[in-house]
């Protein structure tokens, strides 16, 4: 989306540009919540597939060796 900044004043040119820093700074904000949710989300599915303290370290993949050793 561009905008024709021909016959705009200094100041409707910098409200235009703040309004574009707003808004790239929203953007910022939500990408980084959306990041750390990814991020805890890929921590739970390591966990699950490798296995963790909480459950001794019997991920699936544990699981999977035990079931062909049976």
């Amino acid at each position: 989306m561009a905008i024709q900044m021909d016959n705009k004043t200094p100041e409707e040119r910098l409200i235009l540009v703040e309004g574009f820093q707003e808004n790239a700074e929203r953007h910022y904000k939500e990408l980084k919540g959306k990041l750390e949710t990814t991020s805890d989300d890929v921590t739970e599915i390591k966990k699950a597939i490798l296995g963790s303290d909480f459950n001794e370290k019997k991920g699936l993949v544990y699981i999977i060796n035990d079931v062909d050793r049976r």
